[in-house]
């Protein structure tokens, strides 16, 4: 196909998303004699319709290989990799796809590590090494040398070839052709769209041509009308020149002059309502005030005091600043411990709820913690200490796998108490671990 340079993409799966691939590619760029320009990932919670797009092709044929009599082939059994190797092989070959059967050890592990290889979603690989990025060109990213990327060595074994399959339809000249000529091809995926394609998308565009060309609609109607129907939006596209009202603020159009002029003559004018929501007259008080303008005489002076008050900064000053670039880059959440007093409280509501036999609600244990105060009415919680509550729930999860020890350190906390053992501290190891 003369393919000289590819960019390779997929979902953040653990298998793609690692050290030891972003070492490897230089292998198979040498392998191959393909230059790989970089690597991408989608975004997190995306990529997996596309990649869900193309393996439904394999399951459905993997699904037509199991049912009985839905194929001379069917009816089989799909439960070791050399029977999954079949079903893909058996029968109408799939597009696009090369199937291969093989067998490998690992003779040398990578050994590379990557630091904070999740939060990269952008590989550039050049002649000496790799950039890494968090997104595509965004920062100067950082640069690992090609010298120290170690790959893994594999030694691979093929069992089976599924590589025939261009072979059998077609031929890499024939297809690499059929690409340049625009046609449609038999085996590759391509952007092009076929001969039969072009030549019905051109036939109804001059069928929709036709059709606005024969439309007479609007000779014999002078009220303002806006049509959105599908055919009149594509009847629109096609015409270079619309007939539009003169009059400020109305809003009908005419695809041909003498139905706009007699539009004109009536006086029916199809003007917009005058009304804007909050947010509309909002930004409009705000952009009289950058440039100046009275605001006295508006209706809303509490909005138009709060606008003024959000105004600290010269706008021509501001407009100087530059913000880095990256800044609207969503930032990677770290997991801090909760406070002592926060685990204090949980692991004593936790308690509670095992002497009770009834354990709290962690959403009603949620909604406490904003209330709860101490002694001199003061609350005891701060904002930044508030838990929602599946954070609850997850702590509380935690400790029931230590309720055991729990109750033991409890009954243990309140013997010494009794006895005033105040020299003797009981050891408390259950929250060393515990957020």
């Amino acid at each position: 196909m003369g393919i000289k340079t590819v960019i390779l993409r997929s979902d953040n799966a653990g298998a793609y998303h690692s050290s030891s691939l972003v070492a490897s590619l230089y292998n198979v760029e040498k392998e191959t004699h393909v230059k790989i320009e970089r690597y991408t990932y989608s975004e997190p919670q995306a990529g997996k319709s596309d990649c869900d797009r193309m393996i439904s092709h394999l399951k459905r044929k993997l699904s037509d290989y199991l049912q009985p009599g839905k194929t001379v082939h069917s009816g089989q059994n799909v439960e070791t990799l050399e029977e999954m190797f079949a079903a893909l092989t058996t029968g109408r070959l799939l597009k696009g796809v090369s199937v291969h059967l093989i067998d490998y050890n690992v003779e040398q592990k990578s050994g590379f590590t990557f630091d904070g290889i999740r939060s990269f979603g952008d590989f550039e690989y050049g002649s000496d090494g790799v950039t890494a990025r968090r997104h595509f060109y965004v920062g100067s990213g950082v640069y690992k040398k090609k010298n120290d990327l170690k790959p893994i060595i594999l030694n691979v074994k093929v069992l089976g070839n599924g590589g025939d399959a261009l072979s059998s339809l077609t031929t890499v000249t024939d297809e690499r052709r059929r690409v340049l000529a625009g046609e449609a091809t038999r085996f590759w995926f391509t952007r092009y769209k076929g001969a039969e394609i072009e030549k019905k998308a051109k036939e109804e565009e001059n069928a929709m041509k036709a059709m606005c060309d024969s439309d007479d609609r609007w000779e014999d109607e002078f009220e303002p009308t806006i049509d959105t129907s599908p055919q009149n939006e594509a009847c629109e596209k096609t015409k270079s020149k619309l007939y539009t009202c003169p009059i400020p603020g109305c809003r009908a159009t005419f695809l041909r002059q003498y139905p706009r002029d007699q539009h004109v003559l009536a006086g029916k004018h199809n003007f917009a309502p005058d009304q804007e929501t909050m947010l509309d007259y909002a930004a409009n008080l705000y952009v009289d005030e950058l440039e100046g303008g009275d605001l006295g005489n508006n209706p809303l002076p509490e909005l138009d005091n709060a606008i003024r008050d959000s105004i600290t900064v010269d706008p021509q000053e501001a407009a100087k600043t530059q913000e880095p670039i990256g800044f609207a880059v969503k930032k990677q959440k770290t997991n801090k411990p909760f406070p002592e007093k926060v685990r204090k409280y949980l692991t004593e509501r936790f308690i509670q709820g095992i002497v009770k036999k009834q354990k709290d609600d962690p959403k009603v244990v949620a909604k406490e913690m904003k209330t709860q105060k101490d002694q001199n009415g003061n609350k005891i919680f701060e904002p930044s200490e508030y838990l929602t509550w599946q954070q609850i729930t997850s702590f509380f999860s935690q400790l029931n796998s230590k309720q055991v020890k729990l109750i033991l350190f409890h009954k243990m906390k309140v013997i010494l108490e009794s006895q005033n053992c105040k020299q003797a501290e009981a050891p408390s190891p259950i929250f060393v671990n515990i957020r």
